[in-house]
């Protein structure tokens, strides 16, 4: 019985191994710099929204490249690329929208700051029977990305010479840098030079901007207003889903403050009328949450929003997040 259930397993891990591939992929490692240090005396609220809008950041970039996630460790995030020049302008995308997400997205003193390390290598997959899903095997290649990162300036990628000379086409910035002793291999460098044009002293348009409130509470809903008015804004209340879509034809809003908890047509059916089904795509959304769980602003990232807040009385993030999304 011991030997049939050892041939057993031999034949097993016979057929798993004839199902290991052998290919060539490329892959970037992005890490925030000294992210425990920008969370000190910053509020829950504004560190979980401002890390889940970078998290929503990295992703975009890497799905406008086609790249897909291999791990996340923290705020490091691993990516797999099929060609080396989709990851390298992954990089430098990332790199470039920085300034700018800093500028106008993310709430915290500290500016967000990212090393990046990119490599090209080979690699191996698991494409067996007992694999439900291709499983990238531990490599070399994923390490040597890792490690450019890690030692890699702020804000400024790496580049193996591996990388580098899979590249099909140039791309303007970068530049060699210097000779890795360690691993025999010639480093490229790219840093952003990208430059932030400076917003105007108000950081509101010119034109008097308009605020839908779709609020079914009152006493929330009317000092949403009368804030909103003493700081030049517009408003205007809709008490309920319906009333609220109706109010999105009529007042034409720069911006929906939107409750998720409403009578007859929640905050998230209406988010849905709005992104998916197109009544105002573009209009940005920011959402209002009672309870304010991770799953709200994950959700609401998801489903298009711009951001979401905790239902309060405190208005201090409230019109600081509407400001900055308005200014973007």
């Amino acid at each position: 019985m011991v030997g049939e259930n050892i041939e057993s397993q031999r034949l097993a891990l016979d057929r798993r191994l004839r199902g290991i591939l052998q290919k060539t992929s490329s892959f970037v490692s992005i890490d925030v710099v000294d992210s425990t240090a920008m969370k000190m005396g910053e509020t829950e609220e504004d560190v979980i929204f401002s890390f889940l809008a970078y998290q929503k950041l990295v992703e975009d970039v890497m799905r406008a490249h086609g790249g897909q996630v291999v791990s996340i460790t923290g705020d490091g995030v691993m990516s797999q690329y099929a060609l080396s020049q989709e990851a390298v302008e992954s990089a430098i995308d990332l790199l470039n929208r920085m300034p700018q997400f800093n500028k106008a997205t993310q709430l915290l003193k500290n500016p967000f700051r990212v090393r990046v390390g990119v490599n090209t290598g080979k690699v191996y997959v698991d494409a067996s029977e007992q694999s439900a899903t291709l499983q990238i095997l531990p490599s070399s290649a994923i390490d040597l990305a890792g490690y450019l990162q890690k030692y890699a300036p702020v804000n400024t990628a790496w580049i193996s010479q591996f990388a580098y000379e899979q590249l099909e086409r140039p791309v303007a910035g970068i530049k060699k840098d210097h000779f890795d002793e360690k691993f025999g291999f010639m480093i490229y460098s790219y840093k952003s030079e990208v430059a932030v044009p400076p917003l105007p002293n108000s950081k509101r348009p010119k034109s008097k901007p308009k605020i839908l409130i779709i609020e079914d509470e009152p006493d929330h809903a009317f000092v949403f207003a009368q804030a909103f008015s003493v700081a030049g804004y517009e408003a205007e209340i809709a008490f309920d889903g319906i009333e609220g879509l109706v109010h999105l034809k009529t007042f034409k809003p720069d911006l929906v403050l939107l409750d998720i908890g409403l009578p007859r047509m929640d905050g998230w059916q209406i988010l849905h009328e709005m992104k998916s089904n197109k009544m105002a795509p573009k209009v940005p959304v920011l959402m209002l949450a009672r309870r304010y769980k991770v799953e709200d602003i994950e959700k609401s990232f998801a489903m298009g929003a711009s951001g979401c807040v905790k239902k309060s009385f405190e208005l201090r993030l409230l019109m600081r997040k509407v400001d900055t999304i308005l200014a973007a």
